[in-house]
């Protein structure tokens, strides 16, 4: 049987004070390094040794359920990316088109959209883009378009979130890293189409 690789602990936890999204790579170690977890909010520890791969890891008193927590973390730091870039890369919408950098404008976070809640929206010239975050839950609503029309102006893309936690446990892996978690994500935010899917669009 081949054994299901994962990763370590988690890459990012939240600033305790600023309540940003901080990369291990970015903050100081053990616990000095002020951060909580994203779902139980318990204190982290930031592991940055020399034999294993760089992560967070939890103290010993979970307060929570924290399956979820590489996926949520993953979720708050490309929102966190979004936030800061203001653009998204993504393919053209035909097959054979050129992909490019969007330009987000007026950016929202958790917005009711077609029965489901959107991440993020923004404007794109006289568009409504709504962006979805997809962790593969298979509990969260997904949007239903069918109602909509031309006049809504509106383009829905899904962003694959397990897509980007495959590739940070590759980078994980890796015995001598190029660069760091927040790097990765928002090369694959801004960067690249990868990961990235129309989801709804009026044309």
């Amino acid at each position: 049987m081949v054994k299901k690789v994962t990763f370590e602990g988690i890459p990012f936890g939240i600033d305790k004070d600023s309540g940003r999204v901080k990369d291990v790579f970015s903050v100081a170690r053990g616990m000095d390094c002020h951060c909580i977890c994203p779902v139980c909010k318990t204190d982290l520890i930031a592991k940055q040794g020399d034999l294993k791969a760089w992560h967070f890891s939890h103290t010993t008193d979970v307060q929570g359920d924290c399956e979820r927590s590489l996926l949520t973390s993953i979720k708050m730091m490309v929102r966190q990316v979004l936030q800061d870039e203001e653009q998204l890369f993504i393919g053209h919408l035909m097959v054979g088109g050129s992909a490019g950098a969007m330009p987000l404008k007026t950016l929202s976070f958790d917005v009711p959209i077609c029965g489901a809640t959107a991440d993020v929206t923004a404007s794109v010239g006289d568009y409504t883009v709504a962006l979805f975050l997809d962790d593969h839950n298979p509990t969260t609503p997904k949007p239903d378009f069918s109602h909509i029309t031309v006049d809504d102006a509106l383009i829905a893309i899904k962003l694959d979130l397990k897509q980007m936690e495959r590739r940070l446990i590759k980078l994980q892996g890796e015995s001598t890293m190029d660069g760091n978690f927040t790097e990765l994500l928002s090369h694959m935010v801004t960067g690249e189409a990868d990961g990235k899917e129309w989801i709804y669009h009026p044309d």
